[in-house]
């Protein structure tokens, strides 16, 4: 039985016919049991991990303190389109050792973790776009992040 037929025989359904309503009920477990799985296989998202990296990592930048509705759906976003915990925390580091993400620029503008976030500047940290001096001076390869990228096709750091 599918589901538009299961529901449509419950709703049609004789309330004294005892037979019917075990198979509809037997039938609606299994669907209860099959949602209840399928959740349980889903990943959750690491949102308090994703924070406490940025507030470990990112000690010249301003901390975050909460979790809001928007910076949730932001991490959500990012995870969807394949970024890993450890694609976070490598461009929590990059930023870190980034002068001109520090602040330390013209205009004293520094990142926040409410723009490393957004997921195209998440890229394009990860891409090294804004000049990670420091960090290019101290290279360092980390095989959990590359075998990581790798199982997304994504290209080695």
């Amino acid at each position: 039985m599918d589901m538009e037929t299961f529901v449509k025989e419950c709703r049609s359904c004789d309330p004294n016919d005892t037979a019917k309503i075990s198979e509809l009920l037997a039938f609606g477990a299994q669907i209860g049991e099959a949602i209840i799985e399928a959740r349980g296989k889903r990943e959750r998202i690491p949102y308090e991990k994703i924070l406490e990296l940025y507030n470990n990592i990112c000690v010249s930048l301003p901390k975050a303190h909460k979790l809001s509705t928007e910076r949730r759906t932001r991490i959500k976003s990012c995870f969807t389109q394949k970024f890993t915990v450890k694609d976070f925390e490598t461009a929590f580091r990059t930023v870190q050792n980034t002068p001109f993400l520090r602040g330390e620029n013209g205009r004293g503008w520094h990142a926040t973790f409410d723009w490393i976030i957004k997921p195209s500047n998440l890229l394009k940290v990860l891409e090294n776009t804004y000049g990670a001096a420091e960090a290019a001076k101290n290279p360092s390869f980390d095989i959990d992040i590359i075998m990581e990228r790798a199982k997304y096709g994504k290209p080695q750091i």
